[in-house]
């Protein structure tokens, strides 16, 4: 039998993250990878994806499975400054959250990070609905 797990080269960010993703509601999950969005960090692990702002607070919590699609594209960046764009990666739900939500949006300044985050995301839902 062989694993489907595969060996890759050890790196410092991604320890540092596993380690700050054992003080968090993920603890008991396996760490899958992280993405630094400048302030903010989204920790992955094989089932879920947890954003954290700077002071370690839990800014957003999206199990793998309830995730529909995820796209890429501009959005406004602030209520206070509508005029201002920036990168968005747009994560709609299978279905609506507690508050009527059906959609999750985080911002990036750098299209580079939100791609990359978006691609992360995308590699935890293939891999969660593998398992099913």
């Amino acid at each position: 039998l062989r694993s489907r797990r595969a060996i890759r080269q050890y790196e410092l960010a991604d320890a540092t993250a596993a380690a700050l993703m054992m003080r968090t509601r993920l603890a008991t999950e396996q760490y899958l990878s992280h993405c630094d969005m400048g302030g903010r960090v989204a920790l992955m692990s094989v089932r879920q994806a947890l954003i954290i702002g700077e002071d370690g607070q839990e800014l957003l919590v999206v199990k793998f499975k309830q995730i529909a699609s995820i796209e890429v594209r501009r959005v406004p960046g602030s209520k206070e400054d509508p005029q201002k764009m920036v990168w968005g990666v747009l994560i709609f739900l299978n279905k609506p959250r507690n508050n009527g939500s059906e959609i999750e949006v985080l911002t990036c300044e750098e299209k580079d990070i939100a791609m990359e985050l978006a691609a992360q995301l995308k590699r935890g839902i293939s891999l969660a609905t593998s398992e099913e």
